[in-house]
């Protein structure tokens, strides 16, 4: 019975592989994963021992690995075609390709690619030009508001304050992880999220939607980080 070290090995050796099945230049790999600069042998020794304690990265490899078995589903009789489609342009991201989106929006642009995919895959009769191509009849059905739904604390929010913008939700998103990150189990994250903390003199999801209140938040975990209270 394999361990989560070896999971996460596992899952680190997978992405690098679909990462040369989809010809990534080292700089688009370490974009679409959020990482600054490395080399090809750093980044897989990095990968697997990120995966082990970064769920930001971990989140990110699998929803990769994930469009990818959309992918192979989609194109159960053409390999090359499956590997070359999210470098393709789009019509449905008004003609980027899918890989763009993702270089562009993150993890917001990951959940974008997997939904249309998802959509695909539940919608009748479609050709396969117009999955190549971007189908007209298969679009985001997700708005802007909707998207916050990604960050699992999204829905405490008022619906007046969910107009947001795309890289909004993903700074938001960026929060959450590291709140995660900082107490190592959801439950006990959505707690801190939705209770007064003395530091930020109300509780954190009020100040989520606020550039500068996401910033208070983010100085107050690198204190708890730091144990530094004082």
């Amino acid at each position: 019975m394999s361990g989560p070290r070896e999971n996460t090995h596992q899952t680190a050796e997978m992405l690098l592989r679909l990462f040369g099945h989809w010809r990534l230049t080292l700089s688009q790999q370490l974009t679409v994963l959020g990482l600054s600069d490395t080399s090809d042998t750093e980044l897989g020794k990095y990968l697997k021992h990120s995966f082990s304690i970064d769920r930001d990265k971990l989140e990110r490899a699998n929803i990769l690995l994930g469009i990818h078995k959309s992918l192979r589903v989609l194109f159960p009789q053409n390999r090359d075609l499956a590997y070359r489609w999210i470098s393709q342009p789009n019509k449905a991201f008004d003609g980027l390709p899918p890989l763009k989106v993702i270089e562009r929006q993150g993890m917001l642009g990951m959940y974008m690619v997997r939904d249309y995919l998802d959509q695909y895959g539940a919608t009748e009769g479609l050709t396969i030009e117009a999955l190549i191509e971007g189908s007209p009849d298969v679009k985001l059905m997700r708005s802007e508001k909707e998207w916050i739904d990604e960050v699992p604390v999204g829905r405490e929010l008022p619906d007046g304050d969910r107009n947001f913008k795309n890289e909004e939700i993903c700074a938001m998103l960026d929060v959450w992880t590291a709140v995660l990150r900082v107490f190592e189990n959801e439950n006990h994250a959505k707690h801190w999220i939705k209770t007064i903390v003395p530091a930020l003199g109300c509780t954190p999801i009020v100040l989520l939607p606020r550039k500068d209140g996401r910033e208070r938040i983010m100085d107050v975990l690198k204190r708890i980080e730091r144990s530094d209270f004082g």
